[in-house]
């Protein structure tokens, strides 16, 4: 049976509508009133039973509740530092690393960042929204904390108990693989940090900011990325080695 998804947590008894999306899909499968359906929160899966249509909106009361959804514990943090883009990359790279699952996200001006930092920050609602609806729709128990925008030289009070911290460069500076510094540590339980700067790169000065904070840089091998896809495939890794996905 195909299982509906409402982002707040239910009890028997409770009426409630399913999300648009949802409803959409329902209203596609020819649902009506008194079907049962599943339903599942971050925590548990429900039947219930369709009381209302109305338009797109389908209104559900909850029966009982089928079972406790199997929620991986959080181990070690995932935090990522982002050099800020436009609105339509930054909006991108928020929905995907929602989606994977990282702990927190602290949003950076560095020396060769292009974009405005006041146009970025009235664009604070955007991000929430972006946010909301990727934890929404990745069904993700664990929202993460989006900080607000700051300098890399002041992220090292917001990075505290990361233990691992890498940045990703191309610049003419020591690097390792990302194997290597992996290797040996307590991924798992560890927090790390991922530090990814702009589209130009870091300057002489960032690097320079980014070893005083005991950062180990990483060169990804092959093509080069772009900005906003660093991430995603940087925490798709670390998730891998971690075993979460």
């Amino acid at each position: 049976m195909y299982r509906y998804y409402i982002p707040h947590e239910l009890k028997i008894g409770d009426i409630s509508h399913l999300a648009d999306n949802d409803s959409s899909v329902a209203l596609k499968k020819g649902i009506k009133i008194e079907d049962i359906v599943e339903v599942e929160t971050y925590t548990s899966v429900f039947q219930c039973v369709v009381t209302d249509i109305s338009g797109k909106s389908i209104e559900i009361e909850v029966l009982e509740k089928i079972e406790d959804r199997k929620i991986a514990k959080q181990g070690g943090s995932l935090t990522i530092v982002q050099s800020i883009s436009s609105e339509k990359k930054f909006g991108l790279f928020l929905e995907k690393i929602v989606e994977i699952g990282v702990t927190k996200i602290i949003p950076i001006v560095s020396e060769y960042t292009l974009e405005d930092e006041k146009d970025f920050s009235k664009n604070t609602g955007l991000w929430k929204k972006i946010i909301k609806d990727a934890t929404d729709q990745s069904r993700n128990p664990y929202p993460p904390t989006l900080e607000e925008i700051s300098t890399l030289s002041a992220i090292d009070n917001k990075i505290v108990e990361s233990r691992i911290r890498i940045a990703l460069s191309t610049e003419d500076v020591e690097t390792k693989s990302l194997h290597q510094i992996l290797a040996n540590q307590d991924v798992k339980g560890s927090n790390i940090v991922v530090a990814i700067g702009p589209e130009s790169g870091w300057s002489t000065k960032d690097l320079d900011v980014l070893k005083k904070m005991d950062f180990q840089f990483v060169r990804l091998e092959g093509n080069i990325l772009r900005t906003e896809t660093t991430a995603l495939v940087i925490s798709s890794i670390i998730k891998f080695v971690r075993g979460e996905v």
